[in-house]
């Protein structure tokens, strides 16, 4: 069993800079209840409802993940979501963290 080292360090309200074993992984910008993570494996949309455990994470842009031969299906491939898909989530995902930001102040 390997160890893991993971240490979330909060630079300024609404951005927070995640270190790993092998230095700096990511940085998350936005509150709670939607963000962007920025980081080596690509840039991130997540959107959550805060309290209740239901929350989406997609992929915008970046490096698509590795596969193993076996678990490729046939030419397939692992792309970002793309189109007017990614604007209507993020514009959900705008409107969202501006009702939890008006409910919390």
């Amino acid at each position: 069993m390997a160890w893991r080292f993971n240490r979330r360090i909060k630079i300024a309200p609404g951005i927070r800079l995640n270190i790993g074993k092998s230095g700096i992984t990511s940085v998350n910008l936005g509150r709670r209840g939607s963000s962007v993570s920025l980081g080596k494996t690509g840039t991130h949309l997540n959107l959550g409802v805060p309290g209740t455990g239901l929350s989406r994470r997609t992929k915008i842009s970046g490096a698509a993940r590795a596969r193993a031969k076996s678990d490729e299906p046939s030419g397939a491939a692992e792309r970002p979501v793309t189109g007017g898909s990614v604007y209507v989530f993020m514009a959900v995902a705008v409107v969202v963290g501006v009702i939890i930001g008006v409910a919390l102040f």
